[in-house]
C-alpha cells in the first residue's frame, strides 16, 4: 500500500499573506479606483463635443470604493456619444474609458503582485 504526502505549508503562508495583504491594499486599490474615474473624467471633458460648455462641464465621477460611475448628467449626453437618426455619434465617454482602463487594471495587478510577494 502506498501513502500520498502534501506539504500545504506554502498554501498556509499564501493565504496568511492575501489575509494581510488584503487589508493593507484595500485603501490603496480604492484610490486607484478613484484616481481612474477622475482620469476618464478628465479625459471625457477633453473629447467631448464643444458649443457651450455645458456637457464638458456635467461630466462628473461618483466613486464607491472599488467602483466609479462616469458620465454626464445633461440628458443630451446620451445623444451626442451614441447619435440619433439625425445626428452622427460623437462618442466621448468611451474613448475616454477606453484609454483609461489599461492603466487602472495595470496598476491593480500592481497592487495584487505586492500581496503576493
Amino acid at each position: 500500500m502506498s501513502f500520498v504526502t502534501l506539504d500545504l505549508t506554502e498554501v498556509d503562508a499564501l493565504a496568511r499573506d492575501l489575509r494581510t495583504g488584503a487589508d493593507d491594499i484595500e485603501p490603496k486599490a480604492e484610490l486607484v479606483v478613484a484616481k481612474g474615474g477622475h482620469d476618464v473624467v478628465a479625459d471625457a471633458q477633453v473629447l467631448a463635443p464643444y458649443e457651450f460648455g455645458v456637457l464638458t462641464a456635467s461630466i462628473g465621477v461618483d466613486v464607491d470604493g472599488l467602483s466609479f460611475v462616469a458620465g454626464p448628467t445633461v440628458e443630451y449626453g446620451l445623444y451626442q456619444e451614441l447619435g440619433t437618426s439625425e445626428m452622427p455619434p460623437q462618442p466621448y465617454m468611451a474613448p475616454a474609458f477606453d484609454r483609461n482602463l489599461v492603466r487602472i487594471e495595470s496598476a491593480l495587478g500592481q497592487l495584487g503582485a505586492q500581496v503576493l510577494r
